[in-house]
């Protein structure tokens, strides 16, 4: 079977990359290893610049039905509320800047709606289809697929590796994932019923590196009393909270000090590590990687998702120019060198944050608090004036300028 664009990996990046691609006419197939969609919370937070992008396709009015502005924090002290503050302060919209605050949503319900807009135009994920091998030629890349035992040649004319920061992409082109994984730091994340607190704020009790618990609303909060809880500390037994709920209950107890707050149904539970990697290069050939395919981030400053989908934009819109004969394939080989340079930015913002957050011996005395974030990270000061499709006129004139004196 032939194909324009084969897409591996179902996850924000590669359903963004399908639905660019289907609207400018280019056909496209998306498959996904797992035999179902994931649940949970990760990526939950939306920037500005990520809304742009999702006001481009279509999906932006859905996406804020479906969510809403992120939660101001509600600090505790001894099991009572002292201090109420925003991590990201709302920014009125402008003329120039129609989406100026970032937004929250469920990264499944996310998936969801950008998946029912890819029904429009005749495109479905394929589950529980893994890709096995690939092998370039000249004009095509041949990938070899599986499916429930069955394999299957597919032919494309490129393929976009979004299958996460384990997937098989990267690894069949061999490229580098330099960088570090923190292994001594441990955060334990899950979606879980909580009663006992309010669903308007993101509930603090305790700060890291000290024992640790947070509590977001999700947009199932009101219905169903479901939040995302974060716990960590040093008094917290990594390896028993993910096995023992009455633990994790117990935990929970001690350090909120709020007889009233319960923890029911956990949902999801999980280890997270940080890891702090990139590669050195987004193309091999006709094969490109996108999203944590290429480059993971500390959760710290929520960029991880919204720099994956900036990926999947960036190199969707080229990608249908060079099919359609729009453009030459050369307009190809800027998206690395757009991106890696913007990412690798990114990755020094995020870790630096994340050494703030967790270090308390990098903190001074009168420095803001780690829980305040920088507006950049709303990534609306994103840009690439460097690369070589891009005729920046501020830049010319003053070359003009110097020219003449």
């Amino acid at each position: 079977m032939a194909i324009s664009v084969l897409i591996v990996g179902s996850g924000p990046t590669g359903l963004v990359a399908a639905l660019t691609l289907a609207q400018n006419g280019v056909d496209v197939r998306v498959i996904e290893k797992l035999p179902h969609f994931p649940i949970g919370q990760r990526g939950a937070g939306i920037m500005p610049r990520t809304l742009e992008i999702y006001r481009y396709l279509g999906v932006l009015d859905d996406i804020k039905k479906a969510g809403s502005y992120i939660p101001e924090w509600l600090e505790y002290e001894n099991g009572k509320p002292v201090k109420q503050f925003a991590g990201m302060p709302y920014q009125e919209p402008t003329p120039i800047y129609p989406e100026a605050s970032p937004r929250c949503i469920l990264w499944d319900a996310a998936c969801r709606i950008l998946r029912d807009h890819l029904k429009q135009f005749g495109v479905e994920v394929e589950l529980s289809t893994e890709l096995l091998t690939i092998e370039q030629g000249a004009d095509s890349v041949t990938a070899t697929v599986a499916k429930e035992g069955a394999e299957e040649k597919v032919t494309a004319k490129y393929v976009i590796g979004a299958d996460g920061a384990k997937g098989i992409v990267r690894k069949l082109l061999n490229l580098t994932f330099v960088g570090e994984t923190r292994d001594a730091l441990h955060v334990i994340i899950g979606d879980a019923v909580v009663a006992g607190v309010d669903d308007k704020h993101w509930h603090k009790f305790g700060d890291a590196p000290a024992d640790a618990v947070m509590l977001r609303p999700t947009d199932r909060t009101a219905a169903e009393n479901v939040y995302f809880i974060t716990l960590c500390g040093a008094g917290l037994d990594y390896q028993r909270v993910l096995e023992d709920q009455d633990y994790l209950r117990e935990f929970v107890s001690r350090v909120t000090k709020v007889p009233e707050l319960k923890i029911g149904k956990i949902e999801t539970i999980a280890d997270y590590r940080p890891n702090i990697r990139v590669v050195n290069t987004f193309q091999r050939g006709r094969v490109f990687i996108a999203g944590d395919a290429a480059h993971v981030h500390s959760a710290t400053g929520g960029q991880g998702m919204n720099s994956s989908i900036m990926d999947a934009f960036n190199l969707s819109w080229k990608l249908a120019l060079a099919i359609k004969g729009l453009a030459a394939p050369g307009l190809l080989d800027s998206y690395t060198e757009e991106r890696l340079p913007v990412i690798k930015e990114m990755l020094n913002v995020t870790t630096a944050l994340l050494n703030e957050t967790f270090d308390t011996t990098t903190r001074k005395a009168g420095d803001p608090s780690p829980w305040h974030r920088p507006r950049a990270l709303n990534q609306l000061g994103v840009h690439c004036r460097w690369s070589p499709v891009v005729v920046d006129d501020q830049v010319a004139r003053r070359q003009s300028r110097r020219a003449r004196v």
